[in-house]
């Protein structure tokens, strides 16, 4: 929750038995808990409770309840309503707008409310979120160099303390194919004698293990994806990493047994599929399937198919072979 988000809610809820209050401070704390549909219950009796429909705060996590339920066209209904309803700031629902219409590619829309959150918040974190997030709309445009202009404003001055904004900068460089500056970059992070809210240490060093491969230091690599499954084992993406790099040095065995840990924690259908079919071409390498064998004739069966044909004048061509038996069972 922002801290201006935070400030209002205590504002206006002393103790109270104000049904419409009453019901935002339940909803509230089902969202601090990720319950979202006891935030949505709640939320919407907040709304049915307040006078004229004026709740601006629930509707807000109204907004953030539906979009992490993915019912976005709600999402943006609601946050609609906090901009509309709002008293001084409102960069946090413009934000929530952005995020939600480049979630859906309307990337225009999710301009206009970057530029509006960014404007209104200045130069505070939440101003920085707007260029983060505007950043966000250019790299969906795939405009690279734009999108990193905006991911060095919301960093500002070094020490750097925005982790996201960092990671995007980072992965910028990896897109651009600048492995150095990208494996320097996530390795800062992990240095970093500052806290990162949000840092991902399993993805950094998943990442690094990327920069490192692709330099050709397989083995730099390898050790990185080690320290991130150390982290977590489960995590997909860092054994389809290694499956890929042994499965390029044709060492098939450990290749397969990769992509089979990807196969079991991955949640991408379609990069799930590849690598089913990717082991079942490396398992036939490693094990070739035997020539079909062909059944024939023993003597004793070619006597008897002999002895059953007519005389050769009765034919009109001679015999030219022997029937193949069917389902011989061999």
């Amino acid at each position: 929750m922002s801290t201006s988000l935070q400030a209002q809610a205590k504002e206006k809820a002393p103790l109270t038995q104000d049904p419409m209050m009453k019901n935002y401070l339940i909803g509230l704390d089902f969202v601090k808990k990720g319950d979202w549909d006891g935030a949505i219950d709640a939320l919407l009796q907040s709304v049915y409770f307040a006078r004229n429909s004026y709740a601006p705060l629930s509707y807000y996590w109204l907004g953030v309840s539906y979009e992490a339920k993915h019912q976005d066209l709600k999402a943006i209904e609601a946050a609609k309503k906090y901009v509309e309803q709002g008293t001084g700031s409102v960069a946090n629902g413009h934000l929530l707008l952005a995020e939600l219409y480049i979630r859906n590619d309307r990337l225009d829309e999710a301009e206009g409310e970057c530029t509006d959150a960014i404007s209104d918040a200045g130069l505070t974190p939440t101003g920085a979120r707007g260029h983060f997030w505007y950043g966000k709309i250019f790299e969906a445009r795939k405009e690279y160099a734009e999108a990193d202009d905006q991911y060095m404003l919301a960093l500002g001055d070094p020490p750097w303390t925005y982790y996201e904004a960092w990671e995007a900068h980072a992965e910028i460089a990896m897109k651009n194919k600048d492995w150095s500056s990208a494996y320097t970059l996530f390795n800062s992070m992990l240095t970093s004698e500052h806290k990162l809210k949000g840092f991902d240490i399993v993805k950094c060093y998943r990442n690094m293990g990327v920069c490192l491969v692709n330099k050709g230091d397989h083995q730099g690599a390898l050790l990185n994806w080690h320290k991130a499954l150390d982290f977590n084992q489960t995590d997909a993406d860092t054994h389809l990493e290694l499956g890929i790099m042994f499965d390029s040095e044709i060492h098939m065995q450990s290749a397969i047994d990769e992509y089979k840990q990807y196969i079991r924690f991955g949640q991408d259908p379609m990069k799930v599929a590849k690598a089913k079919e990717r082991v079942l071409m490396l398992e036939q390498k490693l094990n070739p399937t035997e020539a079909p064998y062909v059944a024939k004739p023993s003597p004793y069966i070619r006597k008897q198919y002999q002895r059953s044909q007519p005389p050769p004048q009765q034919q009109e061509q001679p015999v030219q072979g022997l029937p193949q038996p069917k389902d011989s069972g061999f």
